[in-house]
């Protein structure tokens, strides 16, 4: 079976943090996607 993919990965800091913890990576072999979701520091 053969598939096509398109992904992306944006964060964004808002108007109320000064840093940002977000974190994203994409790797294409294999196909491989990890999120790090920062917590502000809870």
């Amino acid at each position: 079976m053969n598939y096509n993919t398109e992904s992306f990965g944006i964060s964004d800091i808002g108007l109320v943090r000064e840093n940002n913890e977000d974190h994203w990576a994409m790797l294409a072999t294999p196909p491989f996607f990890a999120l790090a979701d920062g917590m502000g520091g809870h």
